[in-house]
C-alpha cells in the first residue's frame, strides 16, 4: 500500500531477536553473517539506496570496502556530508553534526567507513585538480586528545568530520573518574559544541584555551564525530 511517505522516511519494521537476520542496505550481497535466503523478505527501503550525493557516496564506501557493509557505507556517507555541508544547512535551529559510533566486531569492516572517506577525497583531487589542502580541510584531526587542540581546529576550520579509531578507548579516558583536568575539558567542550553548530550561535573560547586570552568567538562551530569502536571497549565507558 503506497502510504505516501518516502523509503527512507518509514519507521523500520519490528523483528524479534529469533527472526532477525544481518541485510545490506545498499546492495543484495551476501553480509558478513549471513542473509534471507528470500530477498524479498527484506523490507523495500532496506535494498533502496540513499538519496542524491548522499547515496552516491554511500554507494562508493560500499564498492570500494574491503567488506561490504551497508550500515558502515552509510555513516560513513553521513558523516562526511555533515563535515562539509553541516554548517550551512539548519534544522530547528541546529546544523547537521552529529556524532556517529560504529560498532562492530573485529574484522566485520567498520573501518572501511574510513577508508572510504579517504579514497573518495583522494580521487576527487585527482579527477578534479581540486589541491589536496582543500580537501583536507573537511576531515579534523582523529585524536582528540585536549580542548585547546579542538578550539585551534575549529578556529581554522569551523566545520569539519573527525574520524576516531578506538573510540570506546577514547569515551573510557574522557568519562572515568580518574580522568584529568584537560580530558574534563574536553568532554565539557564536546557537549557544549554539539547544540552550537546553529546560524547565529556562538562558541566562547576563553572557557577551554588557555590562549584565548581575547575572548575569541567562534561562529556556528560544526564538529561531526565518526567514532569506530569494538562493542566491548565502547560498553566499558561509565
Amino acid at each position: 500500500m503506497d502510504t505516501g511517505i518516502p523509503w527512507y522516511a518509514q519507521p523500520a519494521p519490528q523483528q524479534t531477536a529469533e527472526a532477525y537476520q544481518p541485510t545490506y542496505l545498499l546492495d543484495s550481497d551476501a553480509p558478513i553473517d549471513s542473509a534471507p535466503a528470500d530477498e524479498e523478505s527484506k523490507p523495500a527501503y532496506l535494498n533502496m539506496p540513499l538519496p542524491g550525493i548522499t547515496g552516491e557516496i554511500a554507494t562508493f564506501i560500499y564498492e570500494n570496502a574491503f567488506k561490504r557493509n551497508g550500515e558502515v557505507a552509510i555513516a560513513g556517507a553521513l558523516a562526511l556530508m555533515a563535515g562539509i555541508c553541516g554548517r550551512t544547512y539548519n534544522w530547528n535551529g541546529q546544523g547537521l553534526n552529529q556524532y556517529f559510533f560504529l560498532l562492530g566486531l573485529s574484522g566485520q569492516g567498520k573501518e572501511d567507513a574510513e577508508k572510504g572517506i579517504s579514497r573518495l577525497l583522494s580521487s576527487l583531487a585527482e579527477s578534479n585538480g581540486i589541491a589536496p589542502q582543500q580537501l583536507e580541510k573537511i576531515v579534523g584531526p582523529s585524536q582528540l586528545v585536549s580542548a585547546a587542540g579542538l578550539i585551534n581546529a575549529l578556529r581554522d576550520n569551523p566545520c569539519f568530520v573527525s574520524l576516531v579509531p578506538e573510540a570506546g578507548k577514547f569515551l573510557q579516558k574522557l568519562l572515568s573518574k580518574y580522568s584529568r583536568a584537560n580530558e574534563a575539558l574536553l568532554t565539557g567542550l564536546l557537549l557544549d559544541l554539539f547544540s552550537r553548530s546553529g546560524n547565529g550561535n556562538m562558541l566562547g573560547t576563553s572557557a577551554y584555551s588557555d590562549r584565548s586570552k581575547n575572548g575569541v568567538l567562534i561562529q556556528s562551530p560544526c564538529l561531526t564525530i565518526l567514532g569506530i569502536s569494538t562493542q566491548q571497549e565502547f560498553y566499558k565507558a561509565p
